[in-house]
């Protein structure tokens, strides 16, 4: 809604509209519009819903420098907001529920947080990482910046969207 990056650093402001989809004469449209953003969130990014078709998560930040993005479930009928990763200087993004919805899969620079630049735009180092549902037990999944793993990338790389199989 605005793309002004001086004003919200580096993506613009964002907000999130739920909506039901209609076919009108054979053209699907848009129906029902509701803006679900939370309140004081200037970066929202959906990642998908949980099985009770109510949860919602999303990546946000309530800064306006969205590098410090956690991963946030909302309850789209309540507006409640859940902070499950609480890192607003670490780089979480990409959250996916597991088909069951016990597990969240996600980006994240939680294994380099203690280097500041690890969740900046052009230092970005993540890894995918997985926790469960209520954001505990979060576990490094993958090394690409680690000698000796079978993934490292001696010259660089990171983790970005990953994709859960259908049966999880």
């Amino acid at each position: 809604v605005d793309g002004n990056i001086l004003a919200y650093w580096p993506f613009g402001k964002w907000e999130l509209i739920l909506a039901d989809v209609e076919e009108r004469n054979g053209v699907p449209a848009f129906a029902n519009l509701k803006n679900i953003t939370p309140k004081g969130m200037h970066w929202n990014e959906p990642g998908n819903f949980g099985p009770d078709k109510v949860s919602l998560l999303l990546t946000g930040s309530v800064e306006k420098d969205a590098q410090g993005m956690d991963q946030y479930v909302l309850n789209i009928r309540t507006g409640q907001l859940t902070n499950l990763t609480n890192s607003p200087t670490v780089w979480d993004e990409h959250g996916l529920f597991s088909p069951d919805g016990e597990k969240i899969i996600l980006m994240s620079a939680h294994p380099y947080r203690t280097d500041p630049n690890s969740s900046k735009v052009l230092s970005i180092r993540t890894e995918f990482m997985l926790m469960n549902k209520d954001g505990s037990g979060l576990t490094q999944l993958t090394h690409f910046r680690e000698q000796g793993h079978p993934e490292y990338a001696e010259k660089g790389g990171i983790a970005a969207c990953p994709e859960w199989s259908r049966d999880g």
